[in-house]
């Protein structure tokens, strides 16, 4: 039998692929640390604020983490906080370059559509045996 998908990339080997498509000047955000990256299907950029709302709101986020969260951001435990919410896959910049999956390759790249919008491509491959 022979299947016919459309829209998507697949391979035939064990190794692993991850792409996010974003507009430049929300990929610069989170690269000078003003937003924070949810690593979902849903991907998307948020400051802080709105952050803390999704994560209550969307995330299946224990309250305690929630509030432990809260108050080591407050305190400057910026690390901390990283580490917490890398575990629901949300990360600043720093964070996703070191913590997700840091034993793949990483790549990054820009084109410009005709229209004259900057589009930035990025992600990780490699083997995750």
């Amino acid at each position: 039998m022979i299947q016919i998908r459309r829209n998507v990339f697949e391979t035939n080997s064990s190794s692993t692929h991850s792409i996010t498509m974003c507009m430049k000047k929300d990929y610069e955000l989170w690269r000078k640390g003003k937003v924070w990256f949810i690593d979902r299907y849903d991907a998307e950029f948020l400051p802080w604020d709105e952050l803390i709302e999704y994560i209550t709101k969307r995330q299946h986020v224990d309250i305690d983490d929630i509030e432990t969260i809260k108050r080591d951001y407050a305190d400057g435990y910026i690390e901390r906080v990283e580490d917490m919410l890398a575990d629901y896959d949300i990360f600043t910049y720093s964070s996703w370059m070191d913590k997700k999956k840091p034993e793949l390759e990483r790549f990054t790249d820009e084109f410009t559509t005709p229209n004259g919008e900057t589009i930035m491509s990025f992600g990780y491959y490699g083997d995750d045996y």
